[in-house]
């Protein structure tokens, strides 16, 4: 019978003051000689009705999806001068069960890609982070996640079908952080993973590097059916340099 493997979960008002202390540094430091973030914006064609500059919605195959920039209210507060964080929220309208994955989203630009940096490293079916107690973001009704991310909190509710994880995407992207980060906001606050049903809706966080050098980029999202692996579409989200 294999060992299960133990968490320990330390005071966790003293683990989180200290790791957000050491957060502050290292962003100090690396800030001292990093210019400030660009300020990216969802382009006036994709922006909703509300015209909101900071929101850009898109849809397709019945599936809305809307990004924010600008939205990071958490620790640290100076996080968007590290990285880019994407406010995420996904409505299933349509009919198919939809795959949530970091591995479909994406910033395209002209030369260059950006891919999401996950908050937790898979390992087989177990998960690693920088930082106790491990946290999962919560979900509402009508999604699943997906199989791996564990442990569960009561009343969660896995994808119960087969589920495949591109073990290279996620040790390449996770080695990509570069300060003491991810924070335990980020993990909880971050995009979970999983499957969208027909009518339910979800949001959360995604993290991408910074857009220094990449022309005309555009945010996008594949849309695939979980239960098939079949693509029925795809959501493009232009942005501009404000």
């Amino acid at each position: 019978m294999p060992t299960k493997k133990r968490h320990r979960y330390p005071n966790r008002l003293a683990r989180s003051l200290l790791h957000v202390f050491l957060v502050a540094c290292a962003l100090g430091t690396c800030l001292a000689g990093c210019v400030s973030n660009d300020r990216w914006h969802p382009a006036p064609s994709a922006r909703g009705s509300a015209g909101d500059s900071s929101t850009g919605v898109g849809q397709a195959g019945g599936v809305e999806l809307a990004v924010r920039v600008g939205a990071w209210r958490a620790e640290p507060p100076n996080l968007e001068e590290a990285v880019l964080p994407i406010q995420i929220t996904l409505e299933n309208r349509g009919s198919h069960s939809l795959r949530v994955s970091y591995t479909e989203f994406r910033f395209r630009g002209v030369d260059l890609d950006s891919r999401p940096l996950p908050p937790r490293k898979l390992v087989g079916r177990e998960v690693e982070v920088q930082s106790d107690p491990i946290l999962i973001p919560q979900s509402g009704p009508g999604f699943h996640a997906a199989p791996g991310r564990m442990p569960a909190p009561p009343g969660f509710n896995p994808w119960r079908l087969p589920w495949q994880d591109d073990q290279s995407f996620y040790s390449r992207q996770y080695a990509k952080w570069t300060v003491s980060l991810p924070t335990v906001e980020m993990i909880s606050l971050s995009l979970p993973e999983g499957v969208l049903d027909p009518g339910a809706r979800i949001e959360g966080f995604l993290y991408f590097e910074r857009l220094e050098g990449m022309r005309e980029p555009r945010f996008v999202f594949n849309l695939v059916d979980a239960r098939t692996g079949v693509t029925f579409g795809k959501i493009e989200i232009p942005f501009v340099r404000r």
